[in-house]
Parts: C-alpha cells; sequence; structure tokens
C-alpha cells in the first residue's frame, strides 16, 4: 500500500472475523481502508469503492479541472478517465458517451479542449504523472498499462507533449505539473478557435 497510494482498500469481512485481526489492520496504517461486512455488501459495495477510490487520478483531475470546464465536458473526461484501461480508440471511446469521433472533436474543441484522440492521450499523461510519483511503479510499468508499445516510446511521448522525461516529471511536480500544461495547451486551443472564428 505504501508503494502504491493511489490503490483503494477495501476489506470485506464477516462478523466473526477476530477483531485482533480487524485492529491490526487499523495499526498498519493503510490510509483510507474501507470496511464493509459480507451481508452489508449490496447496500454499501458502490460507496465504498467510490470512497476507497477518491485519490485516483480520475477523481484527482476531475476535481481540479472542474471549475475550468463545462459540465459535459467534465462527464467526458471523467468517463475517458474512467476508462483508460479498456485502451478505447478515439471512435470507440466517442461512441460510449453515444456521438461519432468527429462530432465529439467539434464539440470538444468548440469548447477549447483537445479533440477525441489527443484527449486520450492527455488522459493517459494525466494517469502515468500520478503513477510515476509512486514508490512502487517504474516508467516501465507505468508505459505497459497504458498502451505505449515500451518504456521508450512512453519517454518519447512526455518528451514531445511535456518536454519531460519521467524523472523530470516526478521533479516537476507530477499531475499538478501535467494539469498546468493540458490548461495551457486549452487556453492557446481557446485562443486559435477565436482567431479561427473571427
Amino acid at each position: 500500500r505504501r508503494d502504491f497510494p493511489s490503490v483503494g482498500s477495501i476489506v470485506v469481512a464477516r462478523r466473526e472475523t477476530q477483531g485482533e485481526m480487524l485492529f491490526h489492520l487499523g495499526c498498519a496504517g493503510l490510509p483510507d481502508l474501507r470496511l464493509v461486512l459480507v451481508n452489508e455488501l449490496p447496500f454499501r459495495l458502490g460507496r465504498e469503492v467510490t470512497q476507497a477510490l477518491r485519490w485516483s487520478a480520475a477523481a484527482r483531475v476531475t476535481q481540479a479541472l472542474s471549475p475550468h470546464l463545462a459540465r459535459r465536458d467534465l462527464v467526458v473526461l471523467r468517463r475517458l478517465m474512467d476508462t483508460l484501461h479498456r485502451r478505447y480508440s478515439a471512435d470507440a471511446f466517442a461512441r460510449t458517451v453515444g456521438a461519432h469521433r468527429p462530432q465529439l472533436s467539434q464539440r470538444l474543441v468548440g469548447s477549447g479542449l483537445p479533440s477525441v484522440g489527443r484527449l486520450i492521450q492527455w488522459g493517459r499523461l494525466f494517469q502515468a504523472a500520478v503513477w510515476l510519483v509512486e514508490p512502487g511503479r517504474t516508467a516501465e510499468s507505468v508505459s505497459r498499462p497504458l498502451e505505449y508499445s515500451s518504456g521508450a516510446a512512453f519517454r518519447r511521448a512526455l518528451r514531445a507533449r511535456l518536454d519531460q522525461t519521467p524523472t523530470g516529471l516526478v521533479a516537476a511536480g507530477g499531475l499538478p505539473f501535467v494539469l498546468d500544461r493540458f490548461r495551457q495547451e486549452c487556453s492557446d486551443e481557446q485562443a486559435l478557435t477565436a482567431v479561427r472564428a473571427g
């Protein structure tokens, strides 16, 4: 848990579980450890999973960008972050929000956001920024689940989009640094859209 702090922890126990074992779990210093009794699972599991994931990349990115985005765009961004593990193409992701890729890209760009394909790239960078600062992860271990063909491809993406190496990204602050770069790109996109419209 120390090596992977963004991973939520839920303990499911029976009523007859020894109190001593639960006491030791509590003393272990696991942050945000959630305890659910088996008979309460149907009623509490969804809420407990939400609480256990409140430090996930999806939750942190959504919270950080919520003051800057319209609700419908925030919903799209949250869906994207929640489904990164499914490795959707831009077309497939657009279908999950009930749109065609060109339509969704046009709507996003009209709101000052990147197109669907670029937004997926940013989502991967947000997730990478959260994972890279965790002691149990390396650039190689972060690159695989984020669909980079290799650690070298991941490093090239960081260099191209953020002008950073994995170590440099951690030193620059991780997620807050990536969020700042994202907001900066969105501001540039908004300015370009205004120039095209004018």
